[in-house]
């Protein structure tokens, strides 16, 4: 029965264990893990390694309804951390060994090259520590070592000199020493300590790839010559990048429950795209395989000064992958977002669609017909994956798929085949306008953009499952937060302001200002409105900041405006739209109260402001029939994938070269990303919580008293006080401050 090395408490599941110690114990801080089950002695250097070896142990099934890890007791109260002092014993050493068994040189130097390249790797994770200093950092920690290591050794040698001892009896503690002065000695260089994680298996380098041919000059005889160079980009091997995430990060047993849940809960609500219809539509004919759907997702970031001298130059273009199926408190961590190429952005301006993404269509074609293999409880299952979405926001899609990149064009529309003046009125989707399958191979045989609104034929149309007009995907963030909300608020507060006067800028800033946002909502606190932009109906927030003004701006206001004003009923309208937009579940009932409020929307939009629809706005009348399609459209936007390219950015800025950035960022990436295998902890704590809180014996006792559910409860026995509690469930984040 698997127990607690620090606290001894016992449990029926080796999950309910993992779970105590992520909660009670910080494993981070621990240094070793020592197991407990009978005629097993082994103590383990790192929380990964030990929750592998737990599952070498019979177990019973686990049971997802099992809350043992949350029956708290006087003894998680006073509970501290504690170290284990039992000797290291490395993988090849039996189980059968007792642990007071004295440690060897074998095994002590095992644990030193494993302690050593997990520094590594932890160093390397750091975005803002460049490459070149590691090497200085490992030189500088040598040198250290060898400083003190070298006169406590002599020291040894002379106490063992003056008291006659034989110096065979302390052999292995020299050896020991001489290991420590120089604990690096298998990765003194990057070399070796790149190979070390390759023969782990845990680093998977990006390879660079060619493109095009272009010219590059060169000084010789006093003269500048001009030579052919290979134009290259950089590509990561997706399929080595899932076998490593869903085996060796345990990743797998949580798609799988995940799944199996989706498919006992209730078809009438959507949370997941597994769910959708688009899904069910490409599992059809493969319903004997398993398939897990991914997301592909493209945009073009700037790694320079964006308004200084070389801005554009260095310009890159990042495609990502993601797993449609993860839970969603794993798919909103950005370690669930992998890396997948990286290339300069003209360079697919200059060579085309085709040149620049042939290799990841290739790679998407692998994995749908042969698939990777997973070793998961001693099995291996053959595991495919079909291209579900490729999301971006509308001119990354429109370049990535071969539409039109300007949106004034005569065909704007990448789902529809609307012309722009249609659009500019259009209040509700016309579902004989909808491109299909048969009228884009008639527009791409017509092969003239200004009447079909298709630059090129979509190179991901070679995925047997994939079709670019059935890529239903939409971005909220740039559609409605960038765009919708700051043409509505924008023109709605001018008009309120300037020609209403039901208030001042003053007074609406004042507001703003003192506003109580909340624990969460404060990190997004909208900035000041400016005088110069309100009266060109104009407002400058970022997504989050837009959101926040959004959803709070009928408590910063509300009580000034009349009842029955119009512009406050389309804020009220928009408010609606949102709040369904930005669900975690659809039901039938949503989408249909949202095709109803979007068309509402549209009219009294033209009708306040006398103009017509901007291209953003035209996109939403597509959203109601897209979350038929594809469930929640929260599960598509760009907030996240735009978080990833802050990564990206911070390594660039520690970087001062830029001859060949897409490389080196991509290889820093990879190399995070072995720090997360070897690291590697995918337990989300269901419940977390603050300091406790000491509390006087009257109040112990008055509160003892207390009954739930009609039944008494002990406080005092059963029950501590902290200052903070976070439930994690599915679907939300509960934060309850109770003191």
């Amino acid at each position: 029965m698997p127990m607690c090395f620090i606290c001894n408490q016992t449990f029926s599941l080796n999950s309910n264990l993992i779970t105590h110690l992520n909660i009670f114990h910080d494993p981070k801080s621990l240094m070793e893990f020592k197991c407990l089950e009978p005629n097993c002695c082994r103590v383990l250097t790192t929380f990964h390694s030990y929750k592998n070896h737990l599952t070498q142990h019979t177990n019973l099934p686990d049971v997802s309804t099992s809350n043992e890890y949350l029956n708290f007791t006087k003894e998680h109260k006073t509970s501290a951390l504690h170290f284990v002092s039992c000797p290291v014993l490395n993988d090849d050493i039996p189980s059968s060994h007792h642990c007071t068994e004295s440690i060897t040189i074998k095994q002590f130097n095992n644990t030193l090259r494993y302690n050593s390249i997990s520094l590594a790797s932890k160093w390397y994770n750091n975005s803002v520590i460049p490459r070149k200093i590691i090497q200085v950092l490992f030189d500088d920690i040598q040198q250290f070592n060898h400083s003190f290591l070298s006169l406590l050794k002599k020291k040894l040698l002379d106490i063992i000199s003056l008291n006659n001892f034989e110096i065979n009896l302390f052999k292995d503690m020299l050896l020991m020493f001489d290991s420590l002065e120089n604990p690096f000695s298998n990765i003194n260089s990057e070399h070796m300590r790149f190979k070390a994680l390759d023969e782990m298996g845990v680093l998977v380098r990006p390879k660079m790839v060619d493109i095009g041919c272009g010219l590059t000059d060169r000084m010789m005889g006093g003269h500048v010559l001009f030579e052919p160079k290979p134009v290259q980009m950089s590509v990561i091997p997706l399929r080595s990048v899932l076998k490593i995430i869903l085996q060796d990060c345990n990743l797998f047993e949580i798609v799988i429950k995940y799944m199996k849940q989706l498919e006992c809960s209730s078809k009438k609500c959507i949370s997941n795209f597994v769910q959708s219809q688009l899904w069910q539509s490409k599992l059809k004919d493969n319903s004997q395989k398993l398939i897990l759907p991914l997301f592909i997702y493209f945009d073009d970031f700037e790694i320079n000064n964006a308004l200084g001298s070389h801005a554009g130059n260095n310009k890159l273009g990042a495609v990502y992958a993601s797993l449609a199926c993860l839970p969603p408190e794993y798919s909103s961590s950005l370690e669930n977002i992998f890396l997948v190429s990286l290339f300069k952005s003209k360079d697919r301006q200059e060579y085309g669609n085709h040149a620049v993404f042939s290799e990841l269509t290739s790679e998407l074609k692998f994995l749908e017909t042969t698939g990777i293999d997973i070793l998961y409880n001693g099995k291996i299952n053959k595991v495919f994956f079909s291209l579900g979405l490729i999301l971006g926001d509308n001119l990354g899609l429109h370049s990535m798929l071969g539409f039109s990149e300007s949106f004034i064009a005569n065909f704007p529309c990448r789902f529809c085949k609307s012309h722009k003046t249609e659009c500019q009125h259009q209040v509700e989707q016309i579902d004989n306008n909808l491109r299909n399958e048969v009228n884009y191979s008639d527009d791409v045989a017509v092969n003239d953009l200004t009447l079909t609104g298709i630059k090129q034929l979509c190179i991901f149309n070679e995925i047997n499952s994939f079709h670019v007009t059935k890529n239903y995907a939409v971005d909220i963030m740039h559609d409605i937060l960038e765009g919708v909300c700051k043409y509505d608020i924008g023109m709605m507060l001018k008009t309120m302001i300037y020609d209403l006067n039901y208030f001042t800028i003053d007074i609406l800033n004042d507001r703003i200002e003192s506003f109580n946002y909340g624990p969460i909502n404060i990190r997004n606190r909208p900035p000041l409105l400016s005088n110069e932009s309100l009266r060109r109906g104009i407002i400058k927030m970022s997504a989050s900041e837009m959101l926040c003004f959004t959803k709070n701006l009928a408590l910063i206001i509300g009580e000034l405006v009349p009842l029955h004003s119009k512009y406050w009923c389309l804020y009220v309208t928009l408010k609606q739209i949102i709040d369904i937009l930005l669900g975690k579940c659809l039901k039938v009932e949503d989408i249909k109260l949202c095709k109803v409020l979007i068309k509402e929307h549209h009219e009294l939009y033209i009708q306040l402001f006398n103009t017509h629809l901007k291209p953003k706005f035209h996109h939403m009348i597509h959203y109601p029939y897209i979350m038929e399609q594809c469930g929640p459209l929260s599960s598509l936007w760009s907030m996240r994938f735009e978080s990833k390219h802050k990564q990206l950015k911070e390594t660039a800025k520690s970087i001062t070269s830029r001859k060949n950035s897409p490389y080196t960022l991509a290889l820093k990436h990879q190399l995070s990303l072995a720090y997360r295998v070897l690291s590697s902890n995918n337990n989300i704590i269901d419940m977390q919580f603050g300091h406790q809180i000491t509390l006087s014996e009257t109040t112990w006792l008055e509160y003892s008293k207390v009954e739930f559910l009609c039944s008494p409860f002990e406080f005092l026995e059963d029950a501590i006080f902290v200052s903070w509690i976070i439930l994690k469930e599915p679907l939300i984040i509960v934060i309850i401050c109770l003191f």
